[in-house]
């Protein structure tokens, strides 16, 4: 036995007070009477005041003295080591996708993994207290820390794994900060490799066998904006060494609208393209084929994309030398509109230092062309340069612009306050302006002499530029997603109140949470598969799906099944911060008793003197 607040032993010292204060009593003072033959001439005769007489055992002290010893036992907390010894289970628990596959008429990854934990407890005894912590990027407790069977065992039958491939240190590490060298390590996945940085002490057991699967790679739904008619863009991959037929069907409300059998050839890729009509609202797509053991991967719903056109128009004269090969370049890109009037466009073209009469919003956007001055003599005067250019590689406005090979002409000195995106020495060839409501760019090049037309750095950079004006247009950006990528959107404020700080709420079938609102929202990477939607009160901002696709999960054939054991030793128990309910109660129950034998004695012995 042990005493898990020894300061509670102080306790005792109550023992000598309760001594002291029955051994000098004080007396009573003299009193005169007038019947003195009436006492008995050996009764003993007392003094007024204190003074040390034999200690007298009288039930009274007995009592108190009892109840003192087991006031201090209360208050220290005695343990009795061999009930509050327990083992205590650490468990590392998979949380890949990939757990959820199924061999054919057998348990799937994940039940073999409850078993194998609800096993090892059984054979631990009833004593034993488990925490299970999930991998991922960043670790989640499921279970614990150090709770009972009863406690854990409804968590991990509700568990469902559908996590990407990730590390699993992060969790190892919480494993063994809830050890503490005492406690039993144990990771349960479905592969058998090698992990680097695996504490000595954890011993290891995969559940995982080899199985074929088929998984979708990828997929894209896109609507043309002139015709409206859809298409759906699929990949499936084939992760066995051996060629698999793949049924592929697509449903709406349950109904099927079309169904394609394809022979994918073993480890490859087969490439789908198929029209559908417009209109479908949600698409459910399935694999269904014998061989496929992984039902994450070869399931997902897609949700319709909208129309995110962006308006383009052109203030640029006809004789100006960007005007021919901008007309070329917009009209071969894809959901844009070119428009005549420049108050309905969203992003417009014009002439480096030729002002235009419009309002302007934060939503819209500007290039403008040079060169700044076009008089003949300050185009002769312009400068020109092969390089070497400074280009803000961290801007993705310029991401896949390659300037070598380049001979910018006609580059003039600027006036505007400009944040450089390219530049050389001093000068700025493509500056953004920091002065304007709207996002303007300035592009200082004459073009008519310069061969950066015809490079393909021109197309890209025009091609991120309407992309970009495209990103800051309300609403959704896209509208299918992969599990854990992060998601932004502009918010419309013609539709929205951005006046409040009352949050957005973003929910599914399975999740609830609340958004910060703001201009730009930003959802963090969801790990749930679903439909998601974006609420504000009761109008819909916007809907969206979330899919899992990660070709290094859908690969089953290199699973294994089988055990490692430990490197190291680590203790076989722990003690249990708690003590016998028993005790307690026999504890407090037997200070109640002798509190209530002492009250009634002293009672007792006050009516005897006043009936004296």
């Amino acid at each position: 036995m042990y005493f898990a607040n020894p300061w509670g032993l102080l306790g005792l010292l109550a023992i000598p007070l309760i001594i002291f204060i029955h051994l000098y009593q004080r007396r009573f003072p003299r009193l005169e009477v007038g019947g003195l033959h009436l006492w008995a001439s050996d009764e003993q005769v007392q003094t007024a005041g204190m003074r040390r007489d034999r200690l007298p055992i009288t039930r009274s002290l007995l009592l108190e003295l009892l109840i003192a010893l087991l006031l201090t036992a209360l208050l220290a907390q005695p343990r009795i080591s061999n009930l509050s010894t327990a083992t205590h289970l650490v468990v590392v628990l998979d949380n890949s996708a990939s757990m959820m596959a199924s061999p054919v008429s057998a348990q799937s990854f994940r039940d073999r993994a409850v078993a194998e934990i609800e096993s090892r407890v059984r054979d631990a005894g009833r004593n034993t207290r488990v925490s299970v912590i999930l991998t991922g990027s960043r670790p989640t407790m499921l279970a614990g820390p150090a709770v009972r069977w009863s406690e854990a065992q409804p968590l991990l039958e509700s568990w469902q794994p559908q996590d990407t491939q990730h590390g699993f240190a992060p969790a190892w590490d919480m494993a063994s900060q809830l050890s503490d060298a005492s406690g039993r390590m144990l990771f349960v996945t479905d592969d058998l490799r090698d992990y680097p940085g695996m504490p000595p002490q954890m011993e290891t057991v995969s559940v995982g066998e080899s199985l074929s699967n088929l998984a979708f790679e990828t997929t894209r739904w896109s609507i043309d904006p002139d015709s409206l008619q859809a298409s759906l863009y699929i990949r499936v991959r084939n992760h066995s060494d051996i060629p698999q037929t793949a049924e592929l069907a697509g449903y709406v409300d349950g109904q099927e609208i079309f169904r394609q059998s394809s022979q994918v050839a073993a480890r490859s890729s087969l490439p789908l393209s198929l029209k559908i009509p417009g209109g479908l609202g949600a698409l459910d797509l399935a694999i269904e084929s014998a061989d496929d053991r992984l039902p994450t991967d070869s399931r997902i719903r897609l949700v319709e994309p909208g129309l995110r056109v962006v308006r383009v128009a052109s203030a640029l004269d006809a004789e100006h030398p960007a005007n021919d090969v901008l007309q070329r370049l917009l009209k071969s890109t894809s959901n844009v509109s070119l428009m005549s009037d420049l108050n309905d466009a969203a992003f417009v073209f014009t002439a480096l230092g030729q002002p235009i009469s419009r309002k302007w919003s934060g939503d819209q956007w500007q290039l403008s062309i040079g060169p700044a001055n076009q008089s003949e003599t300050a185009r002769e005067a312009a400068e020109t340069t092969a390089g070497p250019f400074l280009v803000d590689v961290r801007n993705p406005l310029l991401e896949g612009v390659h300037l070598q090979g380049t001979i910018w002409t006609g580059y003039q000195e600027l006036q505007s306050p400009l944040t450089p995106m390219i530049s050389v020495g001093n000068k700025v060839l493509l500056g953004a302006r920091s002065d304007t409501v709207h996002r303007s760019f300035e592009l200082n090049i004459d073009l008519a002499t310069s061969n950066f037309t015809d490079s393909p750095a021109f197309p890209v950079l025009l091609s991120n530029l309407i992309e970009g004006c495209r990103t800051t247009m309300p609403g959704l950006r896209r509208w299918n997603y992969r599990v854990n990528e992060p998601l932004q959107f502009e918010l419309d404020a013609h539709q929205v109140d951005l006046t409040t700080d009352a949050p957005l709420t973003l929910r599914s079938d399975s999740v609830t949470r609340s958004i910060p609102r703001f201009n730009t929202v930003e959802i963090p990477p969801v790990k749930s598969t679903g439909v998601y939607e974006v609420v504000d009160g009761e109008t819909m901002l916007g809907k969206f799906s979330v899919n899992f696709f990660d070709a290094a999960e859908s690969d089953l054939s290199q699973l294994a099944s089988g055990n490692r054991a430990a490197t190291a030793e680590a203790e076989s128990g722990f003690t249990l911060a708690e003590t016998a309910p028993w005790l307690w109660m026999l504890l407090i129950g037997a200070t109640m008793v002798l509190a209530l034998l002492n009250w009634a004695g002293l009672r007792s012995a006050s009516r005897g003197v006043a009936q004296a």
